[in-house]
């Protein structure tokens, strides 16, 4: 079986837990309402119950002021500044219980990064094995 789906969202990477003065752990609102814009997006996805390959393509959209000039970046070049990377992939917690039961059942994931022209946003495949 094979999920496939483009998410059009600005990518947001996984913001630290926050503590209150009294203790309390809460992850941050931005951080809240992105992975429950992600879980919305694909509550139509198959549930996979057994091992799972995923590959994530985060797109970006190119700034008005990186079209032209000496820092001119193309369609499909690697964005290489924050958000780093690792923080992105952080998001596929908010499809457990949606698209698999556990993010634990993933043994194989590769996830990328670039500028785009024209939409922004998230691309996800999930095949299991």
């Amino acid at each position: 079986m094979e999920y496939e789906t483009f998410i059009e969202c600005t990518p947001v990477p996984k913001g630290r837990p926050r503590a209150t003065k009294s203790g309390r752990i809460y992850t941050p609102a931005k951080t809240r309402a992105y992975e429950d814009m992600l879980r919305v997006a694909t509550k139509d996805s198959p549930m996979f119950t057994g091992k799972v390959t995923v590959n994530l393509i985060f797109h970006f959209l190119i700034p008005k002021s990186r079209r032209t000039g000496k820092k001119k970046v193309e369609h499909m070049e690697p964005h290489l500044q924050r958000p780093d990377l690792d923080n992105l992939i952080k998001c596929i917690d908010a499809f457990n219980g949606s698209i698999w039961l556990d993010d634990t059942q993933i043994y194989a994931i590769t996830a990328s990064k670039f500028w785009n022209e024209g939409e922004q946003g998230v691309y996800l495949n999930v095949t299991d094995s």
